[in-house]
C-alpha cells in the first residue's frame, strides 16, 4: 500500500510540474497586448505618415521634394482633443501656380496638384485638405480677395478630377493678407501669389492655423515702407465647403459657403504684437468619411 501511495504521489506531482511547464511556455509565447491609443496619439501617427509619404512621392515622381512643415492649431480646435493638434503645411520651394491676375493654374502646378491628390488619397478617409488661395499685393482688396477665391477653387477642381472627395476640401480666400515674402519686387511678388495646402485630422484644426498664421508688416507694403502697407486688415475671409454633385450625367465642383473665418491682423517684427480681441473659433465643418472618386472631368466650380 505505501508503495502504490508513492506511485500515486509521484503521478501528481510530475503532473502538476508538467502542468506548470506548459502554463510558462504559454505565457512566454503570448504576443504582448495591443496598445491602445488615444485620440491625440492617433493624430500624432496619422500626421508622421503624411509628412513621410510626401517626401516618398515627391521622390518618385522625379520632382523636387516641397518643403513640408508640421504646424500646430491651438488646444481645443479641433472637437474631443484637449490638446494642440497637429497640421502639415505644404509649400513648394519653386514654382509660380499664377500669373499676375490669372485664376489659371500654370502647366508647371499639375505636377503639384497630382502629388497632393497621391497622397490624399492613400491618406484616412477622413483627413481634411484645406486650400488657401493668395494674391500680391497688387491691386485692390476686393479684386484680390476675389482673385484668391478663385484659384483656391480651380485646384480644388483639378483635386476632385484626379480623385480627391470634394467633402474632404475646403477653401480659404486670404488675398493678400498673409504674404511670405516681400511685395516690394517682381520676385516677392511671384512667390506670394501661390496656393498652400494645409493636412489634418480636421477641418476646425486646419482653420486655426489659417487665424493663427504669423504675418510680417512690411511684406504687405509694395514700396517696402513698413508704415504704408498696400491693403488694411480685412478682419474675416470667406471659407467653402466642397460638395461632389451630379448635374445631367456630368460631375461638378459645388463649393458651399461656411462663413467667414476670423484671421489675426499683421504684427512688426521685433516689436510687441498687435493687441486684439481674442478670434472667434473656426465655423464647423461637417465631413463623412470619404467614398471613392473616379477622376472626371469636371465643369466649373458652382459656388453657392
Amino acid at each position: 500500500m505505501a508503495g502504490s501511495h508513492r506511485n500515486v504521489v509521484g503521478i501528481l506531482l510530475f503532473s502538476l510540474l508538467a502542468l506548470s511547464s506548459c502554463a510558462r511556455s504559454e505565457i512566454a509565447n503570448t504576443p504582448p497586448p495591443t496598445p491602445i491609443f488615444s485620440q491625440a496619439n492617433t493624430i500624432d501617427l496619422e500626421n508622421s505618415d503624411r509628412v513621410a509619404r510626401f517626401e516618398r512621392l515627391a521622390q518618385t515622381d522625379g520632382i523636387v521634394p516641397p518643403t513640408v512643415e508640421q504646424v500646430f492649431a491651438p488646444a481645443g480646435a479641433v472637437p474631443g482633443v484637449p490638446g494642440r493638434a497637429p497640421v502639415v503645411r505644404v509649400v513648394f520651394p519653386e514654382g509660380v501656380f499664377f500669373n499676375t491676375n490669372s485664376a489659371t493654374p500654370l502647366p508647371q502646378a499639375l505636377v503639384v496638384v497630382k502629388l497632393i491628390a497621391q497622397n490624399m488619397q492613400r491618406d484616412v478617409p477622413d483627413a481634411a485638405l484645406t486650400i488657401l488661395g493668395h494674391t500680391d499685393s497688387t491691386g485692390t482688396d476686393a479684386y484680390n480677395m476675389r482673385l484668391s477665391e478663385r484659384r483656391a477653387l480651380a485646384v480644388m477642381a483639378m483635386l476632385a478630377a484626379h480623385g480627391v472627395d470634394p467633402i474632404q476640401m475646403t477653401t480659404v480666400a486670404i488675398g493678400d493678407h498673409q504674404p511670405i515674402a516681400p511685395n516690394d519686387t517682381p520676385e516677392g511678388r511671384a512667390i506670394n501669389r501661390r496656393v498652400e495646402f494645409l493636412i489634418s485630422a480636421s477641418p476646425e484644426a486646419n482653420l486655426a492655423v489659417v487665424q493663427k498664421r504669423d504675418v510680417t508688416l512690411a511684406y504687405l507694403s509694395t514700396g517696402g515702407a513698413e508704415s504704408a502697407p498696400a491693403s488694411t486688415f480685412a478682419g474675416s475671409v470667406p471659407v467653402f465647403q466642397g460638395q461632389g454633385v451630379n448635374l445631367h450625367g456630368e460631375r461638378t465642383v459645388t463649393a458651399v459657403s461656411i462663413g467667414p473665418l476670423e484671421i489675426a491682423p499683421p504684427t512688426k517684427r521685433l516689436a510687441a504684437a498687435v493687441t486684439s480681441k481674442p478670434l472667434a473659433p473656426p465655423p464647423t465643418v461637417t465631413m463623412r468619411p470619404a467614398t471613392p472618386v473616379a477622376p472626371a472631368q469636371l465643369s466649373n466650380i458652382v459656388v453657392k
